[in-house]
């Protein structure tokens, strides 16, 4: 009984505002990083999506339009891009 009162005192003097210090510590400087990294990474994608396509026998090119996957890597990119967004409506980032 004498640890279940400990845990219930210390559950209930956590620091809120410590603790979201701590998270916006950690989460400002690599959402600053990925704001640069996450275009370069889907620029990279597109390249590969663009030379495995053009690598692809006439009647596979039919089959698999390059558009399509062109799509698919921009509307992630765009996704990963809001992520900042949606942390500063949270806010878990600064800035």
């Amino acid at each position: 009984m004498k640890y279940l009162v400990t845990i219930a005192l210390f559950i209930a003097e956590i620091d809120e505002n410590a603790a979201k210090n701590l998270i916006t510590g950690w989460t400002t400087p690599i959402i600053n990083i990925a704001l640069f990294v996450i275009p370069f990474c889907g620029l990279i994608a597109a390249l590969f999506a663009a030379i495995k396509w053009l690598q692809l026998e006439e009647e596979e090119r039919e089959h698999r339009p390059l558009i399509k996957s062109l799509k698919r890597i921009l509307f992630w990119t765009i996704v990963a891009e809001l992520m900042t967004t949606i942390f500063k409506i949270f806010g878990l980032i600064t800035g």
